[in-house]
């Protein structure tokens, strides 16, 4: 459906693919179809019908400066050192450590206090996943835009998650230093 000089144009047709030719021009391929052509509220059009019609797509050039680095490889974005790669990079190698101390995460989460109930820490472990996953943005946010160092970005989150990790897991299994054991 589009509109040409006032009139509107309506294509149906039974099978329809896209084609890209030598110059890398996409075209919307129809085949044994239909073409309608007039002006909406009056009864004058015309029906065209055909077996193959070919429509130049439009292409639009405004690709946005982040859509282009989301889309370039890990070595270009080392390679670039600018702000908005070092962002990216912020958000690509703090997904594996997301992965790996969120599972850690789930361990001492597990233990379940019969007399708590099992929701409670159900909502712990969300609340975490809700604030970790937006720290992780609003670093990769702040990295791309100069107002924080990379390598701050890239650590300090995961950092503050390890440290929750370890006292979790210091409360959960009561572990004592070596120097207080008893003997």
């Amino acid at each position: 459906e589009q509109t040409r000089g006032g009139e509107l144009v309506v294509i149906v047709s039974a099978e329809g693919y896209l084609r890209t030719d030598e110059e890398g021009r996409r075209f919307v391929v129809l085949e044994k179809g239909r073409r309608y052509d007039g002006k909406p509220g009056t009864p004058e059009y015309r029906v065209m019908e055909f077996e193959r019609y070919e429509v130049l797509v439009e292409q639009k050039q405004a690709i946005t400066q982040q859509a282009r680095v989301r889309a370039l490889p890990t070595e270009a974005l080392l390679a670039s050192r600018d702000k908005r790669s070092l962002g990216e990079l912020v958000g690509r190698f703090g997904a594996p450590l997301v992965a790996l101390l969120l599972a850690l995460l789930a361990i001492p989460l597990s233990f379940v206090n019969p007399r708590a109930g099992r929701a409670n820490n159900m909502l712990v472990a969300l609340l975490v996943y809700l604030l970790y996953s937006n720290a992780i943005s609003v670093f990769q946010s702040w990295v791309g835009q100069g107002k924080l160092g990379f390598v701050l970005g890239l650590l300090l989150p995961h950092l503050v998650v390890v440290l929750a990790l370890g006292l979790m897991f210091h409360k959960r299994l009561a572990v004592s230093p070596f120097w207080r054991r008893r003997t």
